[in-house]
């Protein structure tokens, strides 16, 4: 996304002011020009089943240890007020594959091209499409909400002020209904 046409310049300027420092580096070396068939090595080796364990064993594992140091201040809080049943089931489903060839796959999203433009997406689909993005949400940024709306202005975007990656649906029951009731009106 990043790189293929999806932001603009100033959309750049704030996902660069957004992201964390790893978050920016990992960005940076995968849109960079210079090192493509360098990113393509070790994005293959990555996604074979040897590179992938190794990835998942020196990196992911032992940073899923605590995974609240990675998650916006209103996901660690939805967690301590009652909701940690969701990280104790969402985090051992994400790396149960023990390997770290989702995670790549997932950093290719938004380093190529996805093989089609959002705004070419049929026009009847276009009015039922939602997203709801937290302002604190530290792995999928706001600007990319706020490019994706920009490129689709049919679709329904809502910030959630406050809101994190997963911390207004998971414990706020209000937020809950109105994404149902939003999804069941556009619904066709």
């Amino acid at each position: 996304m990043y790189g293929h046409g999806i932001l603009n310049t100033e959309e750049k300027t704030q996902f660069d002011a957004q992201v964390s420092g790893i978050h920016r580096r990992i960005a940076h070396f995968l849109h960079s020009t210079y090192s493509t068939p360098l990113k393509n090595l070790l994005k293959y080796l990555f996604e074979t089943k040897i590179g992938g364990r190794q990835l998942y064993s020196t990196i992911l594992r032992p940073l899923m240890r605590d995974p609240r140091r990675f998650m916006a201040e209103a996901d660690a809080k939805c967690l301590d007020e009652g909701h940690q049943a969701y990280l104790t089931k969402i985090i051992p489903e994400a790396l149960m594959q023990e390997s770290a060839t989702p995670w790549v796959q997932d950093l290719g999203l938004f380093s190529s091209h996805w093989g089609f433009n959002v705004s070419d997406i049929d026009p009847s689909v276009k009015p039922t499409i939602h997203l709801w993005h937290g302002t604190g949400d530290k792995q999928v940024h706001e600007v990319m909400s706020v490019a994706f709306k920009r490129l689709v202005p049919e679709a329904h975007l809502r910030i959630i002020q406050t809101g994190a990656h997963f911390q207004y649906f998971v414990c706020n029951l209000k937020l809950q209904e109105e994404a149902l009731t939003a999804l069941l009106r556009t619904a066709t």
